[in-house]
């Protein structure tokens, strides 16, 4: 025992003796507790790495979902102005087709009107004796039918 433990006044101090198995009990319990701490410590930095590498993976999932989403937007943006184009080129066409079609009606309308006009212009000095000619024929044809009549 050292001889400053004896002179220190304390009772338990004097009486205790080192015991140098004691200390390597000691040692070993101690050994024993730092590496049972660092196993679970390697536990708890493999647990973060995984839940990591899966925070990472579900990140990447959902930027290539996103890109994706991008993609068929952007697609579907095209597909409608394609669409609109479409659209509006075939609406200019038939409102050009309308007009060809109501101008050649127009066309023809005036055409017949003018030759419903010439037509009458040309029959007009006709028709004078025309209605003479009508007249004297049934005037003929009343006459035939009462010679065809029995007398009463």
């Amino acid at each position: 025992m050292p001889p400053e433990a004896s002179q220190s006044g304390n009772p338990n101090t004097a009486s205790a003796s080192w015991d140098p198995f004691a200390g390597v009990a000691m040692f070993q319990s101690v050994q024993t507790w730092t590496d049972t701490l660092l196993q679970s410590f390697r536990d708890q930095v493999q647990g973060q790495q995984k839940l990591l590498s899966s925070g990472q993976a579900s990140l990447e999932a959902m930027e290539a979902a996103l890109a994706s989403q991008e993609a068929t937007s952007r697609a579907l943006r095209e597909s409608l102005e394609s669409y609109r184009q479409v659209v509006s080129s075939a609406s200019a066409a038939q409102e050009s087709y309308v007009r060809l079609i109501q101008g050649a009606l127009d066309t023809l309308t005036e055409t017949v009107r003018a030759q419903s006009h010439a037509a009458q212009a040309l029959s007009a000095p006709m028709a004078a004796p025309f209605k003479a000619m009508q007249d004297l024929s049934q005037q003929w044809l009343a006459g035939y039918q009462r010679l065809l009549e029995p007398p009463r």
